[in-house]
């Protein structure tokens, strides 16, 4: 099961590639972006839109990630409260 998942993945990772390279090869015309107070640098379309997409999803999964962190922490503080509760309802002390 191990070899057929290997297998699997290596072929996944080789059609994105493929298309990736597709994707680079198609799109080549020059265009530069205007970020309203700043104008970047011309570059091929195909690289503006991988860096922006990858922006995008380095920014939301650092995002979820800060997100997450302090939902557990939050939810760490209600268990920690809820032991003391019970604690001082049921009259144990351990």
């Amino acid at each position: 099961m191990r070899v057929l998942t290997a297998i699997l993945s290596i072929i996944f990772g080789l059609l994105v590639l493929l298309f990736g390279l597709a994707f680079i090869v198609h799109n080549q015309a020059m265009v530069s972006v205007d970020l309203l107070f700043i104008r970047l640098p011309e570059w091929n379309l195909s690289l503006w839109l991988i860096v922006f997409f990858v922006a995008g999803g380095v920014s939301g999964l650092t995002l979820s990630a800060t997100l997450i962190l302090k939902e557990k922490s939050a939810r760490i503080r209600v268990e920690k409260r809820l032991r003391t509760t019970s604690k001082l309802i049921t009259g144990h002390t351990s």
